[in-house]
């Protein structure tokens, strides 16, 4: 018979599978975390402000700082500004002048801040 389709044979035994797609290979991923690593730390840091300012070094940042509140703090002086005022902004100063690692301004601006806290009838942190 001329109208008889062929016999399709099915094979039935299973065979291995190759991925499509082969995974990062060893040293893809070295390279990577030898990269990764040293900025993670780095930034890291960066954002702890233990790499901001070098041992003895002074952050010139915070020194402008301080010395920009130390004019608004004259400003509410000599406007007679209330005494809550002016210890918040003598606060602001200290605590510039903390962050620049300058101790004895520090402890000059917390002791104004703490005088006008008094003066103003409210405790101190001392």
């Amino acid at each position: 018979m001329v109208n008889e389709l062929p016999q399709i044979q099915v094979d039935t035994r299973k065979r291995p599978t190759t991925p499509t797609k082969a995974g990062p290979s060893l040293l893809a991923t070295i390279g990577c975390l030898t990269l990764a690593i040293p900025a993670v730390l780095f930034f890291g840091a960066m954002i702890a402000g233990i790499a901001s300012v070098p041992l003895g070094l002074q952050n010139p940042f915070w020194i402008g700082t301080a010395a920009d509140l130390e004019r608004q703090y004259q400003l509410l002086v000599d406007e007679d500004a209330p005494q809550i005022d002016c210890a918040i902004r003598a606060g602001a100063v200290a605590e510039a002048y903390l962050q620049a690692e300058d101790r004895k301004r520090y402890r000059k601006w917390k002791a104004l801040a703490d005088r006008h806290m008094r003066a103003a009838g409210l405790p101190t942190m001392r």
